[in-house]
């Protein structure tokens, strides 16, 4: 269940949304089966209805999009939407990427917010190298003193 079964008006938008019990305050809606026609799901009234529905029951609504130089469809969402976060992986996303991606969607009208590099590797016993949350995901070893 999910977007592609609203798209059908199969499901109502509270049937499609799923809280996410370990987190309090997450709901989710997944994509559901992905339709013949995804761009004709996205440029409907239907989707557009489905935002201004739920805009006012939530503080925040984030879409998780497939990069913007892959299908239209992002660029198609970043029109309907207050804002877009564009995501660039270090190491993996080059430059003439990341520009053709802004290009699109200012094209699109979209209001970029800003970029967030991902996947950066961390340098080792650098004087920048601070994790504040090393202690809870690698916890380390207590060692006793004989």
């Amino acid at each position: 269940m999910g977007l592609s079964m609203l798209s059908m008006r199969k499901k109502s938008i509270i049937e499609a949304i799923s809280p996410i019990e370990s987190v309090p305050n997450l709901d989710v809606m997944t994509s559901g089966q992905i339709p013949s026609d995804p761009v004709k799901v996205l440029e409907s009234r239907i989707l557009k209805d489905m935002i201004a529905e739920v805009v006012d029951d939530y503080d925040k609504i984030l879409f998780d999009v497939p990069p913007v130089c892959s299908v239209p469809d992002t660029v198609i969402l970043s029109s309907l939407v207050e804002g877009v976060l564009l995501v660039i992986a270090s190491g993996k996303t080059n430059s003439d990427s990341a520009k053709r991606a802004i290009k699109q969607l200012d094209r699109a009208h979209a209001n970029i917010l800003g970029v967030v590099l991902s996947k950066v590797k961390r340098l080792k016993n650098s004087e920048y190298d601070y994790n504040p949350y090393e202690q809870e995901v690698n916890p380390k070893k207590e060692t006793k003193k004989r």
